[in-house]
């Protein structure tokens, strides 16, 4: 399963593992654990970004997304899948953090 990042036609950015991509303009993304990309202002002028449950009522099950509401669809920035990756899992996959004995 691959990690996608999707702007929808409503202007929302979002973030899921993929189980299927489209075949065609009829089908649907297939998507879990999908969280929303929000822009926030953090310290001065300073930009980062939040990840948020885009559904609140149902944050790990399958979404299916119609493929006409999907503008484009990237793999995302490895700093913005890792972030992603550490939300969804509970684990925090930083490398700055990580500290080896010895």
């Amino acid at each position: 399963m691959t990690v996608y990042a999707l702007k929808l036609v409503s202007g929302d950015e979002i973030i899921g593992t993929c189980t299927t991509t489209p075949a065609n303009s009829d089908s649907f993304w297939v998507l879990s654990r999908v969280r929303q990309l929000l822009i926030s202002q953090v310290g001065g002028n300073n930009l980062g970004v939040t990840l948020m449950p885009w559904l609140a009522s149902n944050q790990d099950s399958e979404i299916f997304i119609p493929a006409i509401h999907v503008i484009t669809a990237v793999i995302p920035a490895s700093h913005i899948e890792e972030n992603y990756q550490s939300q969804v899992s509970g684990l925090d996959l930083s490398a700055s953090k990580i500290q080896l004995n010895g």
